[in-house]
Formats: C-alpha cells, structure tokens, sequence
C-alpha cells in the first residue's frame, strides 16, 4: 500500500532478490502509477487498487501479506482500512488494540500487516 520513493527505490526491488516472496498486488492513489509498476513487476491489472476499492483485496487469494509504506501520519487509517476489508490477516509492527483482537479471530492466519 502506497507507492511513494521508498516503495519504488528500496521495496519492491528488493523483492527482486527474494526466493519466497513477491509482489502480486499494489495499492495506490494514483491509477497512472499503478498500472505502469504493475506491468514493471508482471502484477495484472485485476490486482490493483486504488484506496476507494481496497475492500475489493479480500477477493484475491495471491494476497498473503499487506504492506503499508505510505507516510507515517497516515499508517493509522491505511492499517484499519486494510484490517476493515475482512480479509483474514495478522497484524505485524502495529499498536493498535483493535488489529491484534482481530488478528486473533480472522480465519485466514495467512495474510499480515505490514507497516513501515
């Protein structure tokens, strides 16, 4: 979530050098943007969303892992925004009460929150 400089410079290319993950879906404010990164990294169209659709993540079952790298002032709103789509997730790095209660009721314990 969010494709700011240190999304586009340091994150998702490092996923360039992961054996065991990769990115598969992208959220952003900025349709123009999310679609050029998405063909950069073999994402589909049908796996980007803008902050007005992110409910629609819990529908993709790619999905194990949300992470957050928008300004720090707005962390709060996009981890309850993501944690509200009732998609499955374990909240990693986070203090909000309200995401861990969660954490320990969602049924899909793949799926985590990550902020940065």
């Amino acid at each position: 979530m969010g494709l700011g400089r240190l999304a586009l410079d340091q994150i998702l290319p490092a996923f360039a050098e992961c054996r065991h993950a990769r990115p598969v879906a992208l959220i952003s404010g900025d349709s123009a943007k999310y679609r050029a990164i998405a063909a950069r990294y073999g994402i589909t169209a049908d796996a980007c969303y803008d902050y007005a659709s992110i409910g629609r993540i819990r529908d993709n079952a790619a999905i194990e892992a949300v992470y957050v790298v928008t300004p720090n002032a707005l962390h709060r709103d996009n981890v309850i925004a993501a944690a509200r789509t009732e998609a499955s997730m374990c909240c990693v790095k986070n203090p909000w009460r309200l995401l861990l209660q969660r954490c320990r009721t969602w049924s899909r314990p793949a799926m985590m929150l990550v902020v940065c």
